[in-house]
């Protein structure tokens, strides 16, 4: 089911149908890896996509709605692993 999830939630990204499946298959091993708590729910979400989708509406290529949406998704993830490590869970 979660491999047909990403593929639609990545139709809903506007970005390259390929980009799904990595959405949701990278991110429980990175879980398997660095997580502690076990009752925690890993991949994709129809309203992120959504809201990454909207912010790169504007580009024409489809392979660059991509690349930038693959950016924004890089620099939240920077901004995460800061908080995490400045010790900001309370925000």
């Amino acid at each position: 089911v979660l491999i047909f999830e990403s593929f639609a939630h990545a139709g809903l990204a506007r970005v390259p149908l390929i980009h799904g499946p990595y959405s949701g298959l990278i991110p429980p091993l990175a879980y398997f890896l660095f997580g502690t708590c076990m009752h925690g729910s890993m991949g994709t979400g129809a309203l992120v996509a959504l809201l990454a989708g909207e912010a790169v509406s504007d580009i024409d290529d489809e392979e660059e709605r991509g690349r930038v949406a693959a950016l924004i998704s890089v620099m939240v993830g920077a901004v995460l692993l800061l908080m995490g490590l400045l010790h900001l869970g309370f925000l």
